[in-house]
């Protein structure tokens, strides 16, 4: 793997811990104060209060009501039309007054008050964001560029928990295991083992055929449980099998989605053996689960390159590096991964009549056999093509091809062994 070398320090501000630091809280001071004064300085500000029109209106009346007074005693007025005045102009005064009084609710908030609001508001919103900084913020995490920073484990955060999936994968109407004698005898001897667990819960090998059990009745939230309770009381016993088949329980409580926990339990399986086949599985389907397709594909190559001689997963690997190619158009190296339908292609040959089916499987194990004249020297391509005759139940021709891979790969006893173990 290539190692880029470390990029030159994006800004200034990298060179010295401390002055970072310092810096940091300069600049959070400063947006502290101009917070302070922008939430402060409104209710601070003296403010002047225009009449209300209402208030204009009483004044108005009053001023009309003494005319009326003076318009009387100048002899302008008789005393009938006076009256008449003033009785007109009191209603109005009245109900202007009224009027006035409505306003005067909702005149704004003495200045005293603005002054205690403004101070409260100034000093306490930057201390309760420096509070909220300190209890959940990093004020003592080194800057760090963009290029050291772990993604993965950022956005993991973001991802649904190992128990959220689990509950949501709960409320599905799921078909329970049918019930038999066998699995009524297991179930008797995972209560027995359980009862024995609770008068001694510090037995990592209780624990261990416990998680065991639980798994082969496909009880998984509880066997994932059980391998987790063995990794805490034996660490030294913990390998990558047992990591492996707790993150298979994981992922099944899970309904196939592979959480953030379970990855974390794969990742530690891959530490303790980098080279182990269902931990390299397992970890090809979490990071294809978050669209990391290339870096899969990869994972379930080097599975193909050491895979044992006739190893039952092949297919559903080689499947598994088919799709995944087919989604991020890349071809996969075809003496691991011989050509195959992808999964679009299987969905519709399964809408066809059988007759059509049939034809269709013919027609790719000819294109097989075809390929196979151009390029015999690909064992997985022979086993897969004896396999597909077998299956078409074609023995004359399967028994030729074998007889062709032998000829092949004449002096070559591991690939002999497997072909002569094909019919």
């Amino acid at each position: 793997m290539c190692i880029l070398p470390q990029a030159p320090c994006p800004h200034k501000f990298c060179s010295d811990n401390q002055e970072d630091s310092a810096l940091f809280w300069v600049f959070a001071a400063i947006l502290a104060i101009s917070c302070a004064l922008a939430l402060g300085l409104p209710f601070l500000r003296p403010r002047s209060v225009p009449a209300s029109r209402s208030e204009h209106d009483v004044e108005s009346f009053r001023a009309q009501l003494r005319e009326v007074d003076s318009d009387l005693a100048r002899g302008v007025l008789t005393e009938a039309e006076a009256d008449a005045a003033r009785i007109e102009l009191s209603r109005r005064l009245l109900a202007a007054a009224e009027e006035a009084e409505v306003d005067a609710g909702s005149k704004p908030i003495p200045r005293t008050l603005g002054s205690t609001l403004g101070m409260i508001a100034a000093i306490g919103v930057p201390v309760v964001g420096l509070g909220v900084y300190g209890s959940i913020g990093s004020p003592g995490v080194d800057d760090r560029p963009l290029s050291e920073r772990n993604f993965d484990s950022e956005r993991a955060a973001v991802r649904p928990s190992q128990e959220d999936l689990e509950a949501e994968y709960a409320k599905q109407n799921r078909a329970s295991p049918p019930p038999s004698q066998a699995r009524a005898q297991m179930i008797d001897l995972t209560e027995k083992v359980k009862a024995r667990l609770a008068t001694d819960p510090n037995d990592p090998r209780g624990w261990d055929v416990l998680a065991r059990s639980l798994s082969s009745l496909e009880m998984f939230d509880e066997s994932w449980r059980a391998f987790e309770k063995v990794t805490e009381l034996d660490p030294e016993a913990a390998d990558a099998s047992l990591y492996s088949n707790m993150t298979e329980a994981m992922y099944m409580a899970a309904g196939g989605v592979m959480s953030p926990q379970a990855e974390v339990a794969i990742d530690k399986a891959l530490a303790k053996d980098p080279d182990y086949h269902q931990a390299i599985f397992l970890k090809s389907i979490a990071l294809a689960q978050r669209n990391k397709t290339r870096e899969a594909i990869e994972g379930w190559i080097k599975m193909l390159e050491t895979a044992p001689p006739g190893a039952p997963w092949i297919e559903q690997v080689q499947d598994n590096v088919r799709n995944a190619a087919a989604q991020i158009n890349v071809i996969p190296p075809a003496d691991l991964v011989p050509r195959g339908p992808t999964a679009e292609q299987q969905a519709a040959a399964e809408e066809m009549s059988p007759e059509d089916q049939q034809a269709v499987i013919g027609a790719m194990v000819e294109g097989l056999a075809q390929r196979l004249k151009e390029e015999p020297n690909d064992l997985r391509g022979w086993l897969m093509l004896i396999r597909s005759y077998r299956i078409l139940e074609r023995e004359e021709d399967a028994k030729a091809a074998q007889t062709r891979g032998l000829e092949v790969f004449e002096g070559d006893e591991a690939a002999t062994a497997q072909l002569e173990s094909a019919l």
